[in-house]
């Protein structure tokens, strides 16, 4: 099929191979934004088992602020 495609294209063998990668792009292009997110309910691994979990982060210990920190700023 793919060398059936190939031949088929117009123009010189470089050409060609960039006509090729093209057209794998918008095949790429057309699975990422229809294909993959239609499908991805029926994925088993899309569900997701464990639940955010928000920490405090708490401040220096030698207060202030940007540049602060051990390293100066």
């Amino acid at each position: 099929m793919y060398a059936w495609i190939f031949r088929h294209l117009p123009g010189p063998l470089w050409l060609r191979v960039l006509e090729s990668l093209v057209l794998l792009g918008l095949v790429l292009v057309a699975l990422v934004t229809v294909v993959f997110p239609w499908a991805s309910p029926f994925f088993p691994w899309t569900a997701s088992t464990v639940e955010a979990v928000t920490v405090p982060v708490p401040a220096w210990p030698w207060g202030g602020g940007a540049g602060s920190g051990p390293l100066g700023g």
